[in-house]
């Protein structure tokens, strides 16, 4: 009655609540909450059984958790969810009814195979923008430490967030796959790459410290780490992208081009609802 991930949770797991309806014997649906870490609760599954949707269900399991976490004195809630998933706008006409803000912009996601983006690039012949004059890509692996300790310095001098800078905080790095990019010997921006599973990989964080603030100033340095991923991993390799509202340049490029070298692109949503104060729904 809930995504396979959730389910291992349904039998009670530390910082999770559960909320059922039944008719007699009978379940009904049921609402998944999980604590979030600024001490309000989010809303991870929400599921009505075939035969009880269009009852209510979903509306009276929402309601009444809002009314119990109203009452418990706990802050805000907040739901996330694919605009992708079939029940997508139901879900959202349902929570802006019960006083849920209108749906926002958590971040764009993409994913694809290696063979697929291959083709595409080869197509546009986008390699060219890899082999421009002063055009230099360095992998991690071959900084050293003094140079990552000097980079790291100047970094943070400029001001730029720790969570953006490369080589660090990052758990499982691909050494070979994330790249410095440099023009003229500028180090322009940079591309942090993770190992995400068997043959999969996630481009983390996508830094551009160059001059031009444009989403194609990074395509060069995507095309490179896209075709060592491909010769690295081979065509049936994956990757996969976030990127948010903080970059509106690459959302806009990701929802034109997306569909022609991806097999994989929505926008995944947001909404909050301020449970301790805010408006308390009636049933």
């Amino acid at each position: 009655m809930t995504f396979p991930a959730y389910r291992r949770l349904l039998s009670g797991a530390p910082g999770h609540d559960i909320f059922v309806a039944t008719q007699g014997a009978e379940l009904c649906g049921l609402a998944l909450w999980r604590q979030s870490e600024d001490g309000g609760q989010r809303l991870l599954s929400l599921f009505t059984a075939h035969d009880w949707r269009g009852e209510g269900v979903a509306r009276s399991l929402l309601a009444h958790a809002q009314e119990t976490y109203r009452l418990a004195g706990i802050g805000g809630l907040t739901a996330f969810w694919s605009d992708t998933l079939p029940g997508a706008e139901p879900f959202s006409r349902l929570i802006q009814s019960l006083g849920w803000s209108a749906p926002a912009l958590d971040c764009v996601r993409v994913s694809a195979n290696a063979a697929q983006t291959k083709v595409w690039s080869d197509s546009r012949r986008m390699e060219r923008m890899t082999t421009r004059p002063g055009m230099v890509f360095r992998a991690f692996d071959a900084v050293g430490a003094a140079e990552r300790a000097q980079i790291q310095s100047g970094l943070q001098a400029e001001g730029v967030p720790v969570q953006w800078r490369p080589f660090e905080p990052y758990d499982d790095i691909n050494q070979q796959l994330s790249l410095l990019m440099y023009r003229n010997a500028n180090l322009d921006g940079w591309i942090v790459v993770q190992d995400s599973g068997p043959s999969e990989v996630w481009l983390c964080s996508l830094y551009n410290r160059g001059l031009s603030t444009s989403a194609g100033a990074l395509m060069p340095l995507l095309v490179e780490v896209c075709a060592r991923h491909h010769a690295t991993f081979g065509p049936t390799g994956r990757w996969r992208y976030n990127t948010g509202p903080e970059h509106p340049g690459m959302a806009a490029f990701l929802s034109r081009y997306a569909s022609e070298f991806a097999d994989f692109y929505d926008r995944h949503l947001y909404s909050t609802f301020a449970s301790n104060g805010g408006r308390s729904a009636t049933i």
